[in-house]
């Protein structure tokens, strides 16, 4: 993740230098984790403070089609702490993902994490 939608609520999380989502405000967030691929398979997680591939919070794209996209969609509702981050990763370990960057021309965000907090905790 490298910006932050201008209709975010202030204060409420951060963005990392590495990418990650850093939580500000704790509390029970829905978390929507979207990444568009191009062409062959893939996999990709929710990775909660750094602790490796989530397997239920986990989404696969699985074609042998080379010229296809894909979209993968991770929804989990989780507790989180001030200080915890929530970034998504590549959780295939023998294919890498290519990321689809355009839409019949039209330049889309090849991946996103949209963090709803349901209540604060």
């Amino acid at each position: 993740m490298t910006t932050a939608s201008s209709t975010n609520t202030a204060g409420a999380f951060t963005i990392t230098p590495g990418g990650q989502v850093s939580i500000e405000t704790p509390g029970v967030y829905l978390v929507d984790g979207r990444v568009q691929i191009q062409g062959d398979s893939g996999a990709v997680s929710l990775q909660i403070n750094n602790g490796g591939i989530e397997p239920e919070y986990s989404g696969a794209f699985l074609t042998n089609i080379t010229d296809i996209s894909g979209l993968i969609v991770i929804n989990a509702i989780l507790d989180l702490n001030e200080g915890d981050t929530v970034s998504l990763i590549n959780a295939s370990t023998t294919l890498t993902l290519t990321l689809l960057s355009a839409i019949i021309g039209a330049a889309t965000p090849s991946a996103t994490i949209r963090l709803v907090r349901l209540y604060e905790t």
